[in-house]
């Protein structure tokens, strides 16, 4: 900057703060409008990630079910997801061509490389923790809508130390009705209580131990619990992002043809372990 050019700057800046008003304080940040209603907030997390979020996320997951006996069971899947709305799930190990696809709001289920189930279903995770950002909200608002959540009720709660909005319940404690938690300044999902139709299950979910992942934040743990005992874990690994991915890999009528590929298929008995991923040939 030339000294011309400098003592404009300073006399400019000088003017500006002579001439303001003393209630005024110069550079403050403005403060962003309150989120009133769960469309807001919707709007808002799509706001802030859209254009500057992952398109594809490749992984392994290690499950571990807990049994009510206090057993514990350990599986492993494979999945890619392509945003909005699509997640392939491969049982390993993959000789047993099973698993499940969401795409076009419709979840096909295949066992031994057959497909035994394909009905509409909606995955909510999926929606809340990825789509969100990739879709206009306008989609978004409406099928959580579908889903039973109220999004024009909305307060203001803490969760693992942060504040957080949560939508759908109206009162603090409420652990029944159907309700997602935002993370109010990270606007990242980390919360939902779904109840099944007959209301007699309530199934929580947690996206845990967020994580820069290529740039990008990903939760790299999920737990789930019902009625308040939990039953579920999923802890990701070899967690890849923005890897090119074919469109056959969702193609529910390529189910094993293009099944993507895993360098070192592991022994159930090993328990959990890190895989290489391969990137999916051209399916197109």
């Amino acid at each position: 900057m030339s000294v011309t050019h400098r003592l404009v700057f300073l006399a400019t800046t000088f003017c500006s703060l002579a001439c303001a008003p003393r209630s005024v304080v110069v550079g403050a940040p403005v403060a962003p409008p309150a989120i009133t209603t769960g469309t807001e907030l919707l709007e808002a997390m799509h706001a802030r990630y859209a254009g500057r979020y992952l398109s594809t996320l490749s992984f392994v997951q290690n499950n571990t079910l807990y049994q009510a006996s206090g057993g514990q069971q350990k599986t492993q899947w494979l999945e890619h997801l392509a945003v909005p709305g699509r997640l392939r799930i491969d049982y390993l190990p993959l000789t047993g061509h099973s698993g499940v696809i969401y795409e076009g709001g419709k979840v096909h289920v295949f066992d031994n490389g057959k497909q035994i189930q394909s009905q509409p279903g909606i995955n909510a995770l999926l929606l809340l923790g990825f789509d969100i950002n990739a879709q206009p909200p306008a989609a978004t608002t409406r099928t959580l809508a579908s889903l039973g959540f109220d999004l024009e009720v909305i307060h203001e709660a803490q969760w693992q130390g942060r504040r957080v909005h949560v939508v759908g319940a109206a009162a603090v404690g409420d652990s029944t009705t159907n309700q997602f938690w935002v993370d109010a300044d990270r606007l990242l999902f980390v919360r939902m209580f779904q109840r099944n139709p007959a209301g007699t299950v309530v199934t929580e979910y947690r996206f845990d131990r967020y994580t820069d992942i290529g740039g990008f934040p990903v939760a790299i743990e999920v737990l789930m619990l019902r009625n308040g005992r939990a039953f579920f874990k999923e802890e990701y690994t070899d967690v890849r992002v923005d890897i090119p991915l074919a469109d056959g890999l969702f193609d529910p009528a390529r189910w094993v043809t293009a099944q993507p590929k895993i360098a070192a298929p592991p022994s159930p008995d090993d328990g959990p372990t890190d895989i290489a991923i391969e990137p999916a040939s051209s399916n197109r």
